[in-house]
């Protein structure tokens, strides 16, 4: 058992007697992995150079546990592809069709994100033009009073 979890490599082979004072003695090569930029890319000091996967990133999360995200996406890319950590771009098309009066498009902001002209671009496509198309900004606090058909599109604008 190493850092409370015993590693497949170490099954085979002698693990260290006190993984502690494996750090200790090694504490300048660890030094280096703990201060290098890329940690989940450093090779450890024997014996933990065999680790692999999963148990090199139990190692790494003890040590720089804020290196795990990047550690976690590489071996996702390695083991199952690109396309597995990549979000999938927003389909408009596909997600109008999906919605309905009971179940409308909502679209929560954030800061560096504007879809308007996407959404103005896409109503137009679909003839939703001039009075068919309302467009209003609610500031924090504020409520929509106004009334419209359902046969009209309402842009509700706020960034929270």
């Amino acid at each position: 058992m190493v850092f409370g979890f015993q590693f497949h490599i170490f099954k085979h082979k002698t693990s260290p007697a006190d993984p502690i004072l494996d750090v200790r003695d090694n504490i300048n090569l660890w030094k280096e992995m703990y201060d290098s930029s890329n940690p989940n890319e450093f090779k450890y000091p024997a014996p933990f150079d065999q680790l692999q996967g999963l148990d090199k990133m139990v190692v790494l999360r003890n040590f720089r546990p804020d290196k795990v995200v990047p550690a976690v996406q590489e071996f996702i890319v390695d083991h199952m592809g690109q396309n597995y950590i990549e979000p999938p771009t927003f389909d408009l098309a596909g997600s109008f069709a999906d919605s309905h009066c009971c179940a409308p498009l909502i679209f929560v902001l954030s800061p560096g994100g504007d879809p308007m002209a996407a959404l103005l671009k896409f109503g137009e496509d679909l003839g939703f033009t001039g009075s068919k198309i309302q467009s209003i900004s609610l500031g924090q606090g504020q409520v929509c009073e106004k009334e419209h058909s359902a046969r009209d599109w309402l842009l509700f604008y706020k960034r929270f």
